[in-house]
Parts: structure tokens; C-alpha cells; sequence
């Protein structure tokens, strides 16, 4: 509407699913793209830019975002860099900037430096507004541009894999997984991931009965156990979200 991109332009997968989209400048004359739902919550679109890319070169992303109305920006609001092969197709591993503290005015910075992919010749770059009827989103000062990489980390990583017999609730399975996530963390272990809802193997409880809300009993049991191991713990749970309920 109206205000020149910088070459970038809305996407969606479907027409009836794409966001309102516009343009404007803000009071330091900088660009700033929105986008805002129609009333439906399967909304899902995006702004999206291609830049050429050199292969093997690190290249830094980032822009600052503002949203309004949108119940949880965190899962509705992200940037993303898609590598493109010569053929313009899309390639894995997709990058996903990460995610700032907001600042005084509200304006949350996304941020990373990334590898280019073996055989990228462009990037796209995206900046995404999903599943809300009417909260909206505005992007600004995004920025692409070769980097240096930061220096590397090693992580040890430790996967749990085991099913409970004999529980009898979520509480049980939460505490026998969390013996063995202390088990890892006793032999050296960063991150620990734990199994697809660990709340429901071998207590014989359906997943709607299982289903709890977020935050809730087993991120606030997880989160604190982390705290004291002084570890990241990845585990699947099912979410209630009113009626509707969620593999998360």
C-alpha cells in the first residue's frame, strides 16, 4: 500500500489464508512491513526478500518486531532464512533467528549468524505473521549481510528413551523421567530430551485426560528441574488449550 518495499513482497501458501499486508515509514523515515489477520486464525503469511548468497560465507540476519493483539507472539511471530539452491529451490536446514528481550519502546529484536549452505546461491529471507484472527505484527530494520561466524561450542547431548509401565498419573511419569534426565546431568549432559508425551506412556490415560495447560505441572516440574541441574530439558506434552488440545 502505497510505501516502496526494498524489494520485499507478501507471501502466502494460499490466498485464503493470507494476511492484510502494508507499508509505511516511521518518524526516522525507516521502512516497517505489517501484517495483521482477517478474522481467522489460520492466517499464515509472510514478507519475504531474496538476496544472493556466496556458499560457505556466514551471513548475519536480524530485525526488530512489535505486536499487537496477538495472544502468543511467540509461536505466531518469527523470522526465517531459507537457503536456495542455483534452481531456486528451497534447502534444509531452514534458520530461525532468535528471539531478543523487548526493549522500552516494545520492539523485540530477532538476531543469528549463519553458514551458507554447500550449494546456496540465494537466501530468502521471511519475516512471518501465523494463527491469529486479529492480532497484527510490524517488522522493521531488517538486515542482511556477511558476517563473522561466532566461535564454536561443544554441547553434550543425552536422549532418554524409555516407556513407564505400571504409572498410574502424569505426576508418576513426570518424576521417573526425571530421575533419568538427573541421570544425564550426573554424566556431563547440556541438554536433555525426553520422549513424545511423557505425560501418557504406561499410565494408560487418554490424551485429552492428559492434556494440561502451558505454563503448567509439567513445565513448572521441568523448568525447576532444570534450574537445579543447571541443564536445557526438551519434552513433549500434551496442551489444553480450552477445547482443543495440542501435541507440543
Amino acid at each position: 500500500e502505497g510505501t516502496p518495499t526494498d524489494g520485499w513482497r507478501p507471501l502466502s501458501a494460499r490466498e485464503e489464508m493470507a494476511p492484510r499486508s502494508w507499508s509505511e515509514r516511521d518518524a526516522q523515515g525507516a521502512l516497517v512491513l505489517g501484517l495483521a489477520g482477517r478474522g481467522d486464525d489460520a492466517v499464515d503469511g509472510r514478507w519475504a526478500r531474496e538476496v544472493p548468497v556466496v556458499a560457505g560465507r556466514a551471513y548475519g540476519f536480524g530485525a526488530s518486531f512489535r505486536a499487537a493483539g496477538v495472544a502468543s507472539p511467540a509461536r505466531s511471530v518469527l523470522a526465517r532464512l531459507v537457503w536456495l539452491d542455483a534452481a531456486g529451490e528451497a534447502m534444509r536446514p531452514m534458520e530461525y533467528p532468535l528471539v531478543g528481550p523487548a526493549a522500552a519502546d516494545g520492539w523485540t529484536p530477532v538476531a543469528g549468524v549463519y553458514r551458507a549452505a554447500g550449494t546456496a546461491a540465494k537466501a530468502r529471507l521471511e519475516l512471518h505473521l501465523r494463527w491469529t484472527a486479529s492480532g497484527e505484527v510490524r517488522w522493521r530494520e531488517a538486515a542482511f549481510a556477511e558476517a563473522p561466524l561466532p566461535p564454536p561450542r561443544r554441547v553434550t547431548l543425552a536422549a532418554v528413551n524409555h516407556r513407564p509401565r505400571g504409572t498410574t498419573s502424569a505426576q508418576d511419569n513426570r518424576e521417573r523421567f526425571g530421575r533419568l534426565v538427573e541421570d544425564g546431568a550426573a554424566k556431563g549432559a547440556d541438554i536433555v530430551c525426553l520422549p513424545e508425551g511423557m505425560t501418557t506412556v504406561g499410565n494408560g490415560l487418554a490424551y485429552a485426560q492428559a492434556a494440561e495447560p502451558v505454563p503448567g505441572p509439567s513445565t513448572a516440574f521441568l523448568g525447576d528441574l532444570a534450574k537445579r541441574l543447571k541443564i536445557w530439558i526438551v519434552a513433549g506434552i500434551y496442551e489444553r488449550d480450552g477445547s482443543r488440545v495440542y501435541n507440543t
